[in-house]
């Protein structure tokens, strides 16, 4: 897998990620409906980049495509690229 496909989709994973830790604060009573809701969406968007590069991961290695975005995690595991625990979570 190109090497710089797998940064940019971390990188942007990475900065959905720290925007929702910045608009939630440490308890969910700070949340404001405007930044719950932009929270909410950059949370998607973060599971989005990391199913694409799931799916990228899973077509690299040659393995037939999933039939939905969870199977690529649970092909990854099965195939003992990622963590079983990691699998089911997402």
């Amino acid at each position: 897998m190109d090497p710089d496909l797998v940064a940019r989709k971390l990188a942007r994973a990475g900065a959905w990620l720290a925007d929702v830790e910045r608009r939630v604060g440490p308890t969910s009573a700070e949340i404001g409906a405007d930044n719950a809701d932009l929270a909410a969406f950059h949370l998607q968007l973060a599971l989005q980049e990391c199913i694409d590069l799931a799916a990228h991961w899973v077509s690299g290695e040659g393995w037939p495509p999933p039939d939905h975005s969870a199977a690529a995690f649970t092909t990854l595991a099965a195939h003992g690229r990622i963590d079983a625990e990691v699998a089911a979570f997402m």
